[in-house]
């Protein structure tokens, strides 16, 4: 049984345990076997047994088994969703590298700006667009504690991005007649910290995923 589920378990034993404590300690105190005005004896050891049936009975049973089931059901929700983020910062973090791989190539003078646009088309990034929505979602709506590390790793993205754009830029008016060593230095580290960065994230998903098994 997950840590979380026997925990919700605990906390509903010791909710029910304190009404009744606190049920009983109320009758202990405000009734006591005195006669009323038409001299009926009101028996508080009745009263007691009564309440001790009522929450042993089918109704609180029924009411623990159902709140046990929805917090099972919640559980392998939470989990299930926790997988699909992990699948797909792993993807994206794939697909990053491949989209960008080939402009250290262009840096280097292996191959043309040109030849390099090809070879990110061939390699058709639309499921990379799709992807990084698809992961703010899912920190945003369920898993929020998980915001500081994905804010940075998005500002890691951009720097991939802008670094690339001052690179497109330069290329565009001067060609491969430039030495390009430095943009190549800076553009590889900026991947090398997504890559960094996502493996934090990564693992913060798994200890997360880890606490409800």
């Amino acid at each position: 049984m997950a840590i979380g589920l026997r925990f919700k378990m605990k906390k509903t034993i010791l909710f029910i345990s304190t009404i009744l404590f606190l049920s009983l300690s109320a009758f202990a105190n405000d009734i006591s076997p005195k006669g009323s005005s038409n001299n009926t004896i009101i028996n508080p050891g009745l009263i007691i047994t009564s309440l001790l049936t009522i929450m042993g009975s089918g109704v609180v049973a029924a009411w623990i088994s159902h709140h046990l089931a929805k917090s099972k059901e919640e559980l392998f929700y939470k989990r299930k969703k926790l997988e699909e983020l992990y699948k797909a910062i792993e993807r994206y973090t794939t697909l990053l590298f491949v989209m960008n791989h080939m402009w250290l190539k262009v840096m280097d003078g292996n191959i043309s700006y040109n030849q390099g646009l090809d070879l990110q088309i061939n390699n058709n990034g639309d499921e990379e667009k799709h992807l990084l929505p698809e992961i703010g979602m899912l920190i945003n709506l369920y898993f929020q504690n998980f915001l500081p590390t994905y804010d940075n790793f998005i500002k890691k993205r951009y720097m991939v991005n802008e670094l690339h754009q001052g690179f497109r830029n330069i290329y565009k008016f001067k060609g491969p007649t430039v030495d390009y060593r430095k943009n190549r230095k800076e553009f590889s580290e900026a991947l090398l910290e997504v890559d960094r960065i996502s493996k934090v994230l990564l693992n913060e998903v798994a200890k997360y995923t880890q606490k409800l098994i």
